[in-house]
């Protein structure tokens, strides 16, 4: 793979996503991730978006867990593959006041 990079930043605003692993989390089925959304000006985090799912692991066979089938809170929209995030991103920086000065 192929690395090209830019010499300035020429975003307002980034996101990153990072793992939450906790200890004896995995063998109680349990995987949990973070989504950050902040302004790379100020490096200042605008949103964090929190997520665990739990899964079961596969009768008779030790180790497998099925995490294409892991529960998530209920109260969390199930839209789509991707469309979860796009609107969460959306509903945070649709709610960001323009700047006057463009800083």
């Amino acid at each position: 793979m192929q690395v090209i990079g830019i010499p300035a930043i020429t975003a307002r605003y980034g996101y990153t996503w990072r793992g939450i692993a906790r200890a004896r989390d995995r063998e109680h089925g349990i995987s949990g991730g973070e989504l950050l959304i902040y302004d790379l000006q100020t490096q200042e985090v605008l949103a964090v978006r929190r997520n665990f799912l739990i899964a079961f692991t596969k009768p008779r066979r030790q180790g497998n867990t099925m995490w294409e089938i892991a529960a998530q809170c209920e109260q969390l929209p199930r839209i789509g593959s991707g469309a979860e995030f796009t609107q969460f991103a959306f509903d945070v920086l649709n709610t960001i006041t323009p700047s006057r000065t463009g800083k």
